[in-house]
């Protein structure tokens, strides 16, 4: 971005607040369209919606989340009721740095690609693009969901920032303050495998809670 003079980074990280809104309501709202609905639709007309040929039949609305992208990616999701899977979805949904990569730079920047993971993670972390997406992204997904929308002035940013590596530190005690189960009962269920899981959920979430501050402040500087 140190590249880019003042107007195009603007006009870049705006794009990026755009595909964040837009990526989060194409994963979950979006109908997700079952093959015999696409072959009833072939000859219908597709609109491009962050780089995937959604057809004019599949635009947002107010779907079950069982219809969604995202609970189509999801293992034995049929056999959830409604609010299993909503709370599911608040807890494994929130955007990261990969997403950006999924719905900017692959479908639109191609040649961008090996470029791209050359860059230290810490790098594309900070990047005021992710930033931006990550931050627009999280707010329509809460706006979906129903969830609590982080701050957005920068002292309550800090504070959730703050707040967020807490659980952080307190998830990685309760990792490791499990014991070992034996190899042959090592399976996803189990207290320390979920502890993991919860773990990396909360490096995921402190990521985001700092990306949403930069964001924040990246806002203030082009003021």
């Amino acid at each position: 971005m140190d590249t880019l003079v003042e107007g195009a980074k603007a006009q870049a990280v705006e794009i990026a607040r755009r595909e964040g809104r837009r990526a989060a309501s194409w994963y979950l709202t979006e109908t997700a369209e079952r093959p015999e609905e696409a072959t009833e639709r072939s000859g219908d007309e597709t609109l491009s919606v962050v780089g995937l040929g959604v057809s004019a039949a599949a635009r947002p609305c107010a779907t079950s989340l069982k219809r969604s992208r995202w609970a189509e990616g999801q293992r034995a999701s049929d056999r959830w009721d409604e609010q299993v899977l909503h709370l599911f979805a608040t807890a494994a949904t929130f955007p990261c740095e990969f997403d950006y990569y999924t719905f900017v730079v692959e479908p639109y920047h191609p040649e961008r690609i090996a470029a791209w993971w050359r860059l230290p993670r810490a790098d594309r972390l900070a990047d005021p693009r992710v930033c931006a997406f990550c931050d627009s992204y999280e707010r329509e997904r809460c706006r979906l969901l129903g969830l609590p929308e982080p701050p957005t002035d920068i002292r309550g940013l800090q504070r959730y920032l703050a707040q967020a590596r807490e659980r952080e530190e307190a998830s990685a005690r309760a990792w490791l303050d499990q014991r070992e189960e034996p190899l042959l009962i090592e399976i996803e269920e189990t207290p320390r495998a979920l502890a993991r899981w919860e773990h990396l959920r909360s490096i995921f979430a402190a990521e985001l809670a700092e990306m949403l501050l930069d964001a924040a402040l990246d806002q203030v500087q082009v003021q």
